[in-house]
């Protein structure tokens, strides 16, 4: 038989949110971001002087985007998939000169949140969910997240485990390594932001080194405005030219096939999700537009000769999330993830439904 994974924890937005529900505005989900409390509170004029009002952003949201209706649900990510998508449609020089100023305001903004929400809060964002999580890690086991933010290093760096983690993480950005992922040892586990970090980045030039592999720019420690301001001035170590935040929105243009860490990144998702005894999805509901990310899921549903490593032993799947009360969520979930399959499993997995952290976190105590 081949190695098989302990646990391995999905996090989607939904998991920094309950981390930091008790504070005074919590993490943003992704339709959160353009609502009056956090522009209120964490839209900053610099580097460009401008208001939010008389931004490049605001504009392009007022004109393309139906902001300032009180009932409407902006997606983040659909706002930095229509610029990506604008600047690959070859603009004219003045609308080009536009947005890319409204990208850079919104990369600028996205950090800012990310990293002033919790700041205040630095005992409370230690406990909770993640705390839960940190503390029930075996040495095999695996954390695949969606999220930008570091709540989830900070909480890590704390136990022995965790930071054995963090070390899989920071090895991926050895540019010397080739070909598919592998192991340190069979059964290793593995930390894997298949979309990214806020304290990543990338170099702007295509053709430079620094493109394919992220520079790591500012340590989980810092005082969010040092953060914030040496990612703003951040320049590549390689030639010294500007770089982008590493995250990846989820779009058509822009996927895992990337560039060569992305692509790595993948590699171990998909092997860390095929040979997993246990799975437990927090706050992610396999968004129909995330498609890259839910045909790295759909793998689970290989048969164990598929595999090429030996035999899966899926014995249960966990869900938590508020959509578990939607009969079609779990449904999706369950093919998805071939759960209905006793071929794919070798038998069916056991299926737990939470419909909040609190009550996940009440029946692991």
């Amino acid at each position: 038989m081949g190695s098989t994974n302990g646990t391995t924890y999905v996090l989607g937005a939904g998991a920094s949110r309950a981390q930091t529900a008790r504070l005074g505005i919590p993490m943003p989900l992704a339709t959160d971001f353009f609502r009056e409390p956090y522009l209120t509170a964490h839209w900053h004029p610099f580097p460009d002087d401008e208001p939010f009002g008389r931004s490049a952003l605001g504009n392009l949201l007022r004109q393309y985007f139906p902001f300032g209706n009180s009932r409407a649900n902006i997606n983040i990510e659909e706002v930095l998939s229509f610029l990506e998508s604008w600047r690959s449609s070859h603009p004219s020089i003045e609308a080009a000169r536009f947005v890319e100023k409204a990208r850079r305001q919104l990369l600028t903004y996205v950090v800012d949140v990310i990293l002033f929400v919790p700041w205040p809060y630095e005992t409370s964002i230690l406990g909770g969910l993640y705390r839960h999580i940190v503390k029930s890690l075996a040495p095999e086991d695996a954390i695949v997240t969606f999220n930008w933010d570091i709540l989830l290093e900070r909480v890590l760096a704390r136990t022995k485990i965790g930071r054995k983690l963090l070390q899989t993480q920071i090895a991926r950005f050895a540019p010397t390594h080739d070909g598919p992922f592998r192991f340190y040892t069979e059964r290793d586990g593995q930390l894997i932001k298949l979309h990214g970090s806020i304290d990543w980045v990338f170099c702007s030039d295509p053709q430079c080194p620094g493109n394919h592999v992220p520079m790591h720019v500012a340590g989980s420690g810092s005082a969010p405005a040092e953060q914030a301001e040496i990612l703003i001035f951040a320049r590549c170590r390689e030639c010294g030219g500007p770089v982008d935040i590493g995250i990846l929105p989820p779009q058509s243009n822009k996927t895992y096939s990337r560039n060569r860490f992305f692509r790595r990144q993948a590699s171990a998702a998909a092997q860390v999700l095929t040979h997993s005894r246990r799975l437990i999805v927090i706050g992610y509901s396999f968004p129909y537009f995330d498609l890259e990310a839910r045909s790295l899921f759909r793998l689970m549903r290989l048969e164990p000769w598929e595999v090429g490593q030996g035999l899966t032993n899926l014995q249960n799947v966990t869900l938590v999330n508020p959509a578990v009360d939607d009969k079609g969520y779990v449904e999706m979930a369950s093919e998805l993830l071939g759960l209905r399959r006793n071929s794919s499993h070798g038998e069916r997995p056991r299926l737990l439904l939470y419909s909040s952290v609190e009550e996940y976190l009440k029946a692991e105590r």
